[in-house]
């Protein structure tokens, strides 16, 4: 049981890790996209 404890712990830290450097990614291309929708027309 403590090893899979262990390994669910090492695989929640790499969401976590993963998961905090996507945010600020989609995060700025979704504010890119709405800046650009007046411009470009969505089809």
């Amino acid at each position: 049981m403590e090893l899979g404890d262990a390994v669910i712990g090492h695989i929640t830290s790499a969401f976590v890790l993963v998961f905090g450097f996507m945010v600020p990614a989609v995060h700025s291309v979704v504010s890119w996209e709405t800046n650009l929708s007046p411009i470009v027309p969505v089809r």
